[in-house]
């Protein structure tokens, strides 16, 4: 969504007051402090009588093309096209059963996913119309834990991995180690709570996962280490099964790290901690970190502060455009829980949120789960809850530059009367706003209208009357600056 200053903007946000960008302009208000973006709601829950609360532990896209995902109340897995057509639910749990985190696509194309019962929870799969249904690995105290809570994770040896969060064994969780039809399963290892325990989710939605870089498994823990604020740990799977605890957290570096780590281009990992940071207490709102894949070079790239975010809910993806995407399940305005989205350079500087949620008419709020990228600049991504049941939602956004156009030169029979400049502006997602200085006129002003149809008027007071006008759009991306010049005959 671009700086619209005349109408209401189509997410239902108001548009900021002129003001406001003046201060952007004049650096009053830091830029990308109020950096947004066109939004969407691609599927809306409520109105279909066959959906229920909205997707826990975000989607996947599977190689079909469709979204895959599961939600609550009832308890089902579900699929649906891009665009929000032909939503269908493929699994229903039974009574007393539910999935816990979302769902994964395997390399046999299967649809895999872990859920909880009253025995300590189980991994299953299924065709991904639904059938041929498998319970594949009922989890007991027989293995290092129960309850997992997130998909498995599927290593490049075919099998697959995951968390426990809670165990019999030791009291900490573990990891467990399962072919993928569920005939060879093993307990990996089990943790001790000294250098890192009981690694997952406790709320079941947004659970905590694994990933690979070479012959290591990384991931992270909420409890555990010097300070039980958590670590990031690595597995080694070859010759045999080591694990080191690469880092561990103080409250002020985060605390409670539970979604999986990102491997970024740059050969870093990066990740959220979902709570800690600010002020360096317990109760902070969460921070974003990188780190070497050997332990060294941790940094604490942004610390929330709830205004531009609290409580990270899902892990990092990397764009194209280099930078960190990421969602906090609240935050967004003082006592505001509804969310927002943000990014991020790699480095830690740029940190500007691209939306804000609200629990708006034809929105929703508190996402969980990574978001999902298709093509360069569009981000896709379920709501837990409004506006009815939970939504579907695409966000673009952009790092190109708007253009202004007019007539460069406007000839007036007079200077005693007022006249209009009228020209439009274009950016490629929307519309973007026109700001203009007259020459010997002071400070930098808005022009009239929403900006692709802008007009100045004014009354000018010398025979050539220069206007300097620019576009700016909510990337805060500023067009080169064009002249428009007025003439007495």
């Amino acid at each position: 969504m671009k700086l619209d200053t005349s109408a209401r903007m189509r997410n239902g946000a108001r548009p900021l007051a002129r003001q406001t960008l003046l201060s952007l302009l004049l650096g009053t208000i830091p830029l990308g402090a109020f950096a947004d973006t066109q939004f969407a709601t691609v599927f809306d829950f409520a109105p279909d009588p066959a959906a229920g609360v909205g997707p826990r532990g975000g989607l996947i896209l599977a190689t079909d093309g469709r979204f895959y995902g599961r939600r609550q109340n009832p308890q089902e897995v579900f699929r649906v096209n891009v665009n929000g057509s032909s939503f269908s639910s493929v699994h229903t749990f039974p009574m007393g059963e539910g999935g816990s985190g979302g769902v994964m696509e395997a390399s046999d194309g299967k649809i895999y996913g872990s859920a909880f019962d009253a025995s300590g929870g189980y991994l299953y799969r299924m065709d991904k119309n639904g059938s041929n249904y498998q319970k594949i690995v009922q989890f007991s105290s027989a293995l290092a834990g129960i309850d997992p809570t997130s998909p498995p994770f599927e290593a490049s040896d075919g099998f697959l991995y995951g968390p426990l969060t809670d165990g019999t064994i030791t009291g900490h969780g573990g990891f467990y180690k399962s072919s993928k039809d569920g005939t060879s399963v093993s307990t990996l290892l089990a943790l001790t709570g000294t250098a890192g325990g009981n690694p997952g989710a406790y709320d079941g939605s947004i659970g905590g996962s694994l990933i690979q870089v070479g012959g290591e498994l990384f991931g992270v823990t909420p409890l555990g280490g010097a300070n039980d604020a958590g670590v990031i740990f690595k597995i080694t799977l070859t010759p045999s099964v080591g694990y080191t605890a690469i880092h561990e957290f103080t409250v002020s570096e985060g605390a409670s790290a539970k979604v999986a780590l990102l491997h970024a281009s740059d050969g870093r990992l990066y990740g959220v901690a979902q709570s800690g940071g600010n002020g360096g207490v317990i109760t902070g709102f969460g921070t974003i970190f990188g780190i070497n894949t050997d332990g060294t070079g941790f940094q604490v790239l942004h610390r929330f502060n709830d205004i531009n975010g609290n409580d990270p809910s899902g892990s990092l993806i990397e764009a194209p455009d280099g930078k960190l995407y990421g969602l906090c399940f609240r935050g967004g305005a003082p006592g505001d829980n509804f969310g927002v989205a943000y990014r991020i350079n790699k480095n830690g500087t740029g940190h500007s949120v691209i939306h804000k949620f609200r629990n708006d008419t034809d929105a929703g709020f508190q996402p969980e789960g990574a978001l999902v990228r298709i093509g360069p600049s569009s981000f896709y991504g379920g709501t837990t809850f409004g506006p009815g049941d939970g939504t579907i939602y695409r966000i673009d956004t952009t790092q190109s530059s708007p253009a202004v156009f007019g007539k460069k030169k406007k000839r007036i029979p007079s200077i005693r009367r007022k006249v209009t400049v009228r020209g439009r502006a274009t950016d490629d997602l929307d519309v973007a706003s026109v700001f203009y200085r007259v020459r010997g006129k002071g400070g930098t002003r808005i022009a009239k209208g929403s900006g692709e149809r802008w007009r100045i008027r004014l009354k000018p007071k010398r025979r050539r009357t220069v206007i300097k006008a620019f576009a700016i759009d909510f990337d805060l991306n500023n067009s080169p600056q064009r002249k428009f010049i007025v003439i007495k005959r």
